[in-house]
């Protein structure tokens, strides 16, 4: 859990969304705090790891990334495999979007119609001012 920014973490996501890169995140937890490990000792201190994951999943999330959390040597290696095999995967598409209008967040969807194909994306862009 971040215990020493400055920023909140409203203003963190807001930043985030004028970034035009993915955010990869990974959070390393200990087993005991992972229910998908056998070594999970119940919901002890578990509500702090899970929200700090979470808030880390929704940064990544609004960019286009994506966010994993592991607790072992095996996660943090299928992590990153799945994270190099991303970013060896991608597309980048661009438009000029009309002139004019307020410099403020416009929200971006991409779809496909291709199965078995994921569509990762920000969720919209803030245009320079």
């Amino acid at each position: 859990m971040d215990t020493s920014s400055q920023a909140t973490p409203d203003d963190v996501i807001a930043r985030s969304r004028a970034l035009d890169v993915p955010i990869y995140a990974v959070s390393v937890v200990s087993p005991l705090d992972d229910p998908a490990a056998k070594e999970f000792a119940g919901d002890k201190g578990q509500r702090i790891s899970a929200l700090a994951s979470e808030m880390l999943a929704r940064y990544a999330s609004l960019s286009g990334g994506v966010a994993f959390r592991v607790s072992d040597f095996e996660g943090l290696r299928l992590a990153a495999g799945k994270i190099a095999s991303e970013l060896k995967h991608q597309y980048r598409l661009g438009w000029d979007p009309p002139a004019g209008g307020p410099a403020r967040f416009r929200r971006v969807a991409v779809v496909t119609t291709r199965q078995g194909v994921t569509v990762r994306t920000r969720s919209g862009y803030v245009p320079p001012s």
